[in-house]
């Protein structure tokens, strides 16, 4: 029995090595910012000046003008929309309030819904 090699996409061969050998505004590291920035915005996690920061990053490198290289998405706003849904104002409206929520909960005690013991 022949075992199927997993052939991977050039995004996803982007994210296996360490970002910090991969030259700025690269491609391979414009992928990795990207799905850096989807991780932060999946996660929920993130405050609003590391999401200014990661959106800063792919502007200072016109990370639109490189990927997808078949067909870049041509602006900030279209790169956005098409990785997460919203344009850019948006994104940091709902990471702004993400983060005033986070902050609340943790002056409070933190997240209660589940993984406590009884």
């Amino acid at each position: 029995m022949r075992r199927r090699v997993k052939t991977y996409t050039a995004r996803e061969d982007a994210l296996t090595s360490p970002i910090g050998l991969k030259q700025p505004g690269s491609i391979d590291w414009c992928w990795q910012q990207i799905d850096a920035l989807k991780s932060a915005w999946d996660g929920k996690l993130t405050s609003e000046e590391l999401w200014i920061h990661r959106l800063r990053k792919l502007d200072a490198h016109e990370a639109w003008t490189k990927v997808p290289p078949e067909k870049p998405y041509g602006s900030l706003e279209a790169l956005l929309k098409a990785e997460i849904g919203v344009d850019v104002q948006e994104s940091v409206a709902i990471v702004k309030t993400r983060a005033m929520a986070a902050k609340a909960l943790t002056k409070h005690g933190g997240d209660r819904r589940g993984g406590g013991k009884m």
